[in-house]
């Protein structure tokens, strides 16, 4: 089921954008506002977490723009807010429980503006600042011992930080030479480089990118977009995801996610991979052409179009967060084809969803059983989709050893407990017209019994 990620109650909001998930389930991102500013007192986007139903709490207050970029299984998020007014572009950076965080220039030394951009589940923080010595330098940041670390400089340039993960390790670019893969004109990609929890040194991974944003799980999965020579095709629809795992013995390998594209179509195709689980479960976003959001799994190699999961009410381009529950955060378009329609982040669990319909199934067949013990009256019952079968008889001795009053009242009122579990429309209100005339017939032989 699709859970919509809903803005906060406070006028402009009405639309939302995710950035996280924890495995408590929480989500963390921010509630923004379409029409752009309406006075100098209002601001255009507020962080928020969602709980499991997808209900909003405001993590920041005041009149500048704020978003929630991370949110690790201790419930410590990091947060950023404008620093100045609406017009202003810088940000202050807040990390810690919510409604107890503390500003990011509190616990890291040297000049204020110190920023973050990853948090991993052992309060680790990544991010940059300026040193006292007017320097700029990355850091690795321990919310919870405070420990500083500054990280080294990659190439003799300050690194493009990309994550940590939960081991401690980072992941990072440096703009390369001005070439570019054979079909794409001369840019300057970035080349991919991690630094093991530790180490003095960087070591470069081996593969180039070129416009997607790389990402690092905090599992050590480094997901990146790489190109394919297609002469018909732009850059940016040249792209296929793929990933690298960091705790993999031995030569790292790149292993590209599979094509979506159906047979036959040589048309244009990209793919992007935002955030993988414990399980290797993949998520990310294809194109061919517009936008879908994909689960693909590891285990399986099997990769998936999550679009079919949304109700035509929903235009589902993106997956950017899984957590360990299987739960899958991203964003999209509520209410299209209206007046209404909107940016919406959304949450929902496919592996959940397919085994609460599994449930359900089991449900329908033991209903289907009842009913034919009721409507038949010689244990035969006719499954859905399945041959004529005889009933398990010890069912039969309980159920044949009750009054028949009782037989019916308790087989009714069963079979209407059963008829709210059910997502069969149709049986359901089979079930329920049964339960029905099953309570109302017990009900006139008590009244009879009453009269005489």
């Amino acid at each position: 089921m699709i859970t919509e990620l809903k803005p906060l109650q406070t006028y402009p909001f009405d639309s939302t954008g995710v950035h996280d998930i924890n495995n408590g389930n929480q989500a963390v991102g921010q509630s923004f506002t379409s029409f752009g500013p309406l006075r100098p007192s209002m601001p255009l986007a507020q962080a928020t977490l969602w709980d499991e139903s997808g209900t909003p709490t405001p993590l920041a207050e005041g009149p500048n723009r704020s978003e929630a970029l991370r949110i690790n299984d201790a419930g410590n998020v990091l947060y950023r807010v404008a620093s100045g007014p609406i017009e202003d572009y810088g940000y202050q950076s807040f990390v810690g429980p919510v409604g107890a965080a503390v500003a990011l220039d509190s616990l890291i030394p040297g000049e204020p503006g110190a920023s973050a951009i990853d948090l991993n589940d052992h309060s680790l923080l990544l991010g940059s600042h300026v040193n006292a010595a007017g320097f700029a330098e990355s850091f690795l940041y321990d919310f919870v011992t405070g420990s500083f670390t500054v990280l080294p400089m990659l190439e003799n340039r300050i690194p493009s930080l990309v994550g940590v993960d939960n081991a401690g390790r980072v992941l990072a670019t440096v703009v390369g030479p001005p070439t570019a893969p054979p079909g794409c004109p001369p840019e300057y990609p970035d080349i991919l480089y991690w630094l093991p929890a530790g180490a003095a040194q960087w070591q470069p991974i081996g593969i180039r990118t070129y416009g997607f944003i790389p990402k690092l799980s905090k599992t050590g999965l480094v997901m990146a977009s790489v190109s394919r020579v297609n002469p018909s095709a732009s850059p940016l629809n040249n792209q296929y995801a793929g990933y690298l795992d960091l705790n993999a013995p031995g030569a790292m390998v790149f292993k590209e996610l599979p094509s979506l594209l159906p047979p036959g179509n040589t048309g244009l195709y990209a793919s992007w991979a935002g955030d993988a689980n414990a399980a290797g479960a993949i998520v990310g976003q294809v194109f061919y052409p517009g936008g879908y959001p994909m689960r693909y799994d590891i285990a399986t190699g099997k990769v998936e179009d999550l679009s079919p999961h949304f109700p035509a009410n929903w235009r589902a381009d993106i997956g950017l967060g899984v957590n360990d529950n299987g739960f899958i955060v991203g964003g999209g378009y509520f209410h299209v084809g209206s007046s209404l329609a909107r940016l919406r982040a959304w949450s929902f669990n496919p592996v959940r969803d397919s085994q609460a319909s599994a449930v359900s199934k089991r449900f329908s067949e033991a209903v289907r059983i009842l009913i034919g013990l009721i409507g038949g009256g010689d244990g035969v019952v006719l499954p859905v989709g399945g041959p004529p079968r005889p009933v398990d008889p010890g069912i039969l001795s309980l159920l044949n050893a009750l009054p028949p009053v009782q037989k019916e009242a308790l087989v009714g009122l069963l079979l209407g407990a059963l008829a709210g579990t059910m997502s069969d429309h149709e049986l359901r209100r089979e079930l329920v017209g049964i339960e029905r005339r099953l309570l109302k017939n017990a009900l006139a032989h008590l009244d009879q019994a009453h009269r005489e």
